[in-house]
């Protein structure tokens, strides 16, 4: 009698055990289940992607049927003209610039067409120049980076590269 009570009692924890182990098994299987039929009503959706203004799209950042984060970035999106100029002014010349100041701002491409700007941010620190921002691209120059605020109806392109000269009180 007590041999067939342990033996009982052996095969119950053995089959409670079974069946413990298969459970994470079984929620793991629910949890996939529930994912593949989200992802097939998500199939049927159809997304809508609007611009904030007129501009331009710079980049696409998703391909179709990808998947994406909830904040991924899709696309980027530049307003048609520039509103601000990113510079640096060389170390050798840091006293020289300060917020406030009046800059005139010079297409490099078209060096006929200029507008007038000013100082609105510095950084905080002293950085490398970017190559593609160097007069001789191969030799390493620092500097501080500036914001120049300039007139939003203006004929520069996104990203074109500019010449900066400060102006005096009497210009």
């Amino acid at each position: 009698v007590s041999l067939g009570n342990n033996y009982e009692a052996t095969r119950g924890a053995l089959t409670r055990e079974l069946s413990l182990a298969a459970q994470p098994t079984a929620a793991a299987v629910g949890r996939l289940r529930a994912e593949a039929t989200f992802n097939r009503q998500q199939d049927s959706v159809r997304f809508e992607i609007v611009a904030p203004a007129r501009g331009v799209v710079g980049g696409i950042d998703a391909k179709v049927g990808e998947r994406k984060s909830a904040f991924a970035n899709l696309i980027s999106f530049y307003e048609p003209s520039p509103r601000q100029v990113l510079s640096y002014v060389h170390e050798g010349k840091l006293l020289e610039a300060a917020v406030g100041d009046s800059i005139e701002v010079r297409s490099l491409i078209n060096p006929e067409y200029s507008s007038r700007g000013v100082v609105t941010g510095m950084g905080s620190r002293i950085v490398e120049i970017p190559p593609r921002m160097r007069r001789m691209p191969d030799l390493r120059t620092y500097g501080r980076e500036i914001v120049v605020a300039i007139s939003p109806h203006n004929d520069f392109l996104q990203q074109e590269k500019v010449s900066l000269t400060f102006l005096t009180g009497d210009e």
